[in-house]
Parts: structure tokens; sequence; C-alpha cells
């Protein structure tokens, strides 16, 4: 055995002695499969869409002590498996370690072990049991019982301490279950916010959400987006479907986040960050149902917008996700935002497209009469 895996064996032991002191005088039993903290936490979800808040905040705390038992006895169990010379002398490798837990029929380790590994990203421990360890110790937090708190107090009027338990979620999305609910968690944040009329905490909570949007970060990409709209050839019909055929972005998850940060931006006379804004939400949408469509029908080939939006037609669920997504509140604010920005071509375009071809009655005539009033 090399120098290094006994050392970081003997690392791990070291960091987990005194934790060990202080639990190992208990015989911790396993805890009961009908009584995890995430079965409790369905039941406070339960409650809480049934309106039942009082039961729905009780069962979110309980929640959190029955984690806490579930961390207790994770660590004392690791520790008491790992804790024989046999293991010891594999080091700190989780895939050297595995096997001979397994060999020992030490099943709770190995079930313990598993289920990590299986819940996180390949790699996510680096094959480290140390990390796995620490990773365990500092998992007693749980950030959808806090966001569940702060959206119970939240509906009770409590907002300063909604926000409390929703900035604590936040803080510790590290240890969601599921990562994509810090999504939740932050569009929850900036809609109180703007409840709130904290508006620069607004804009901060929509950002955090775009911030992980490889193409908002792509500053080349934005720049050529705009340029592409406030260029002298916009005036060229050709360049509006340009727009559409040269542009991507993917990420759904922020499409809610740009269209209100296009209008906050509008709103507030800066222009050229909610033009960004705004050309990324809708492209967003575009793409998404873009790729829908090549699904449904490998054949389909992007013509043109208007073509497209007559496309969208023939699926009624594309069309409850854009009702959803507020794709056409999204186009019809992207049309005035371009207006401002003087891209008249553009929102021109966008306008007599929509009055001609939103699915919608209410959306092609609100376009119309914005056609006849502006220009």
């Amino acid at each position: 055995m090399t120098i290094q895996k006994k050392t970081g064996m003997l690392s791990v032991l070291l960091l987990n002695f005194i934790f060990l002191r202080q639990i190992a005088a208990q015989n911790l039993p396993r805890p009961d499969p009908e009584k995890q903290d995430w079965r409790i936490l369905q039941n406070a979800r339960n409650c809480f869409e049934n309106k039942e808040y009082g039961d729905a905040l009780y069962l979110a705390k309980q929640a959190e002590v029955t984690r806490k038992e579930y961390v207790d006895w994770t660590v004392y169990t690791l520790n008491t498996a790992l804790n024989p010379a046999e293991v010891r002398k594999e080091g700190d490798s989780l895939s050297a370690v595995l096997p001979v837990l397994e060999r020992r029929q030490t099943t709770d380790a190995v079930m313990i072990i598993q289920r990590m590994t299986e819940k996180k990203a390949p790699g996510f421990f680096h094959d480290s049991i140390q990390k796995l360890m620490d990773y365990l110790k500092k998992s007693y937090v749980y950030p959808e019982a806090e966001f569940l708190k702060g959206e119970i107090y939240q509906l009770e009027g409590e907002y300063a301490l909604a926000m409390q338990f929703y900035d604590a979620a936040w803080q510790n999305a590290f240890y969601l279950d599921i990562p994509d609910q810090k999504y939740d968690i932050l569009y929850q944040m900036a809609d109180l916010a703007f409840n709130r009329n904290k508006m620069d905490d607004y804009e901060k909570y929509l950002l955090l959400i775009v911030a992980d949007d490889p193409f908002y970060r792509n500053a080349a990409l934005c720049t050529a987006m705009t340029r592409t709209i406030l260029s002298k050839n916009a005036k060229d019909k050709n360049s509006f479907e340009n727009f559409f055929l040269l542009y991507r972005a993917t990420d759904t998850r922020c499409i809610s986040s740009y269209f209100k940060l296009a209008d906050y931006y509008n709103e507030n006379s800066l222009h050229n960050k909610a033009l960004t804004a705004s050309a990324l939400g809708v492209l967003t949408v575009f793409s998404r149902i873009y790729d829908i469509i090549k699904v449904k029908d490998v054949d389909f080939v992007y013509s043109d917008f208007r073509t497209f939006l007559a496309e969208i037609k023939k699926y009624p669920d594309i069309l409850d996700w854009c009702d959803e997504n507020s794709f056409w509140q999204g186009l019809f604010s992207f049309a005035g935002i371009c207006e401002t920005n003087g891209a008249t071509a553009f929102s021109t375009e966008t306008l007599s497209i929509l009055a001609a071809a939103a699915p919608e009655e209410y959306w092609r005539k609100k376009a119309l009469v914005k056609l006849s009033s502006s220009f």
C-alpha cells in the first residue's frame, strides 16, 4: 500500500474521530424506511397544495428532524464499517473500499455509498471516501424543507420571514436532491422581491437564474445578435428571417427570467439590456419549439417565421407550452423593445406576423392595434 493511501485513510479517521466520540456510545438503529425525510416532506407538500398550511409547516419541520437522524445514522454506520484494518488498508479510494465492504457483508454501508454515488453526477466525490463523508456530515441542511417553509410564510403574509427561509434554501442549494430546484427557489425569491418593491433584489435574483446560461455568458453572441437587429440591413425582410436562422439559445429554465428582465430594463430605460434579454427569451422559446417539431416531423425545414407559427398550430401540446412560457406576450414585447431601440423594421415584421399568424385571436388583434397606432 502506498504512503499516499495510508495518509489519505488516516486523514479520514482523524477528521471523523471527534464526531465518532459524540455518537459512538449510541447504538443508532437503522431508520424506519416508512419514515424517511423525503416521504415526510412529500406529505408536507401535499398538505401545502391542499391549503393545510399548519400541517404542512409541522411536517416540514419533522422532515428536518428526520433528515438529521438519518445523517447521524449514515455517518455512524460508515465510520463503523470503515474502521477495520482490512478496510483501512485500501486507503481513501471509494472504488477500492467498496468491494471490501461488500465482501465483509456490511450491507448498510454499501447501500449508503451506492445511494450517494448514484444520486450525484459521476465523479462528484472524486472517488474519495473523505469527500463523501464530508458531504454527508454537512447534509444536515434540508433546502427543500426550507423552501417549503418559505412558501408557507409567504402565503401567510410573513414576507421577511419567508425571504429568510428562501435565502437559507438558496445558500444550501448545493445539497438539493434535484439540483435544478435552485431555479424554483430563485424565481420565488424574485417574485417576492417584486411584490415587496425591492427592485434591485428582483433584478439580482433574475440575473442569478440566467447566470448559468452559456448563451447569456457569451458576450460575442449577444453583441452579434443585437447588431443583427439594429443594423441598417435590418430594413431588409431577409434580415429578420436570418435572425432565427443564425442564432439559438436553449436553456429553457431561463425563459421567464429573460422576459421579466426585458420588461424591467425597458421600464427603467435600460434599452440595450432590454433588447438583449428579450431577444434571448424569444430565441430560447423558438429554439425549443423548433427542436420539438423536428422530433415530431423529421422532414420539417424552417423557411420563414410566419410559416413556423402556422406549423405550431398543428400541435396542441406545443401551443400549451407556448402559453405556459408567455411566448406570445414575449413576442409582442420584443416588437415594442425593438421599436424603442430604433429597430423599426424588426418591430414591424414581428407585429405583422403576429397579426397574421398568431394562434390566439387576442394576440392577433393586439398586434394589429399596435401596428396601426405605431406606424
